[in-house]
């Protein structure tokens, strides 16, 4: 079975409209041609058809000691089509979120190692659940008040969780990732599967293979390019350059 990359990450404030510029390839971003599609749902009504005003919001009004919003990114698999891995995206995001507003990005882009494709998501998740009150902006990031719940904002799941429950969390979003994966697999008739334990717990005996960002990649490319110009410059003393073995997610 193959091993699923997830990562989860709290946002502190400050850092949402960037981090949006970043998936939805804006601005800085735009020159990156990997970008496939987006999806959103679970908005308020005062954002429900623009999903980045609500995370600017809660980049805004969220309390101080609370995350802007929460940052996931997770693999899909390559034998499945753009159109195909778009709909798988949004059933994991559907089914991570459980009501809570989310919106994602979709980002296929061509690993420089192996050359194939290396489809995944980046979603951005709040805890703020509408409760069908009206409120503004401001006033869905309130405290939360359980007596009076239309004088608060929103009820803000995932609050107050213990840290021992923190690691179960995680590994139940990484089998649910897991688990929708290979039900879509199943339906579309690949014999293909991903596991969402450690190579421990599948009693595989090996180190796991380091897991390599786009950002290194782009560094390793920038590197390539530099020494093939160093040989052309200098063809008696050029550096040197050597691909590892091929890259898989």
């Amino acid at each position: 079975m193959e091993q699923i990359h997830f990562e989860i990450v709290s946002k502190v404030r400050g850092t949402t409209a960037d981090h949006i510029r970043c998936i939805l390839r804006k601005g800085a971003f735009a020159e990156r041609d990997d970008f496939i599609g987006w999806g959103y749902d679970n908005q308020p009504s005062w954002a429900r058809h623009d999903p980045e005003a609500f995370f600017l919001a809660s980049d805004k009004y969220e309390r101080k000691n609370s995350p802007a919003f929460v940052a996931v990114t997770f693999s899909l698999p390559n034998c499945l089509s753009a159109e195909q891995n778009m709909h798988l995206a949004s059933k994991i995001m559907d089914a991570l979120a459980r009501g809570m507003p989310y919106m994602f990005a979709f980002h296929e882009p061509i690993a420089f190692q192996s050359g194939v494709p290396h489809p995944h998501v980046h979603g951005m998740l709040s805890g703020r659940v509408d409760d069908g009150i009206d409120r503004s902006p401001e006033h869905t990031f309130r405290r939360y008040n359980g007596k009076y719940p239309q004088s608060g904002g929103c009820r803000k799941m995932g609050c107050g969780i213990p840290p021992a429950e923190i690691k179960n969390s995680t590994i139940e979003m990484r089998r649910i990732i897991a688990d929708t994966i290979n039900s879509e697999l199943r339906a579309h008739g690949f014999n293909d599967r991903v596991d969402h334990r450690t190579l421990r717990e599948q009693g595989i005996v090996r180190e796991p293979i380091p897991y390599m960002r786009p950002s290194q990649f782009r560094g390793m490319r920038k590197s390539r390019m530099q020494c093939a110009h160093n040989r052309e410059r200098h063809p008696e003393g050029g550096a040197s350059w050597m691909s590892s073995e091929s890259w898989r997610i």
